[in-house]
């Protein structure tokens, strides 16, 4: 089952309900005409500004479902009361763990964790300046692990059922980023234990003019509030 082209079927594209489009260098934002804003990143990938993706989505292409993904967000970051506010290393209790495996690697929260003394391994697509495991090592790592954080981008890169496939039943899973729908579909599966994305203020056009000039997390970091939803 393609989880994104569900969440779709549940948020289906409305002209009248988008405000806005807009397509960077590092992500692509969707605001509605109420002004909610949702955000995925394009993982550096060329992504085209184009309205008419969300009238007939092709889930095979990759930027078709980055920007259905921003669409989602949207939407489903605003229709949940979140379990709370704040980053992920708040919200759960690393230091009574042994191994993390981090699939898309997240700086600073990688050195959060190691810094309790936590031992890491980390798997990213781009192997290149990062500290990460080569890629053919994912599997087994991901049996020997306490727990697991997922990046969100798995959904729209499309590799979010393989990883869930090969992951232990009761390893929990974190899914992480501002690419992250704040969805129930998806804390319904059994394997996930907590949603961690981001709300943006309505009508917030400074986000919005961020990304479209290839602004990235950093550059709004400020701007939008971190929150989850969890077991």
């Amino acid at each position: 089952m393609d989880l994104l082209h569900e969440l779709f079927l549940k948020y289906p594209y409305s002209p009248d309900k988008l405000n806005t489009l807009v397509c960077g260098d590092k992500y692509a934002a969707v605001m509605l005409s109420n002004g909610q804003i949702g955000v995925c990143s394009t993982l550096r990938h060329t992504i085209p500004n184009d309205i008419k993706v969300l009238e007939n989505p092709n889930f095979s292409l990759y930027p078709h479902r980055v920007i259905v993904n921003a669409w989602i967000n949207a939407f489903a970051n605003y229709d949940i009361m979140p379990t709370g506010h704040g980053d992920i290393f708040d919200a759960i209790n690393f230091s009574g763990l042994k191994q993390v495996v981090m699939i898309g690697y997240f700086g600073s929260l990688s050195k959060r964790i190691t810094d309790i003394g936590v031992n890491l391994t980390t798997f990213d697509f781009n192997e290149r300046e990062k500290p990460v495991a080569p890629m053919h090592q994912q599997e087994a790592a991901l049996w020997d692990a306490d727990a697991i954080i997922l990046t969100a981008t798995s959904l729209s890169n499309n590799t979010f059922n393989h990883i869930i496939g090969i992951s232990p039943e009761t390893t929990p899973i974190f899914l992480l980023g501002p690419s992250t729908p704040l969805a129930e579909m998806l804390l319904n599966i059994p394997k996930i234990n907590g949603l961690f994305g981001v709300r943006f203020e309505p009508f917030d056009h400074e986000t919005i003019t961020i990304i479209a000039n290839g602004g990235g997390t950093k550059d709004y970091l400020k701007r939008m509030r971190k929150i989850f939803l969890s077991k």
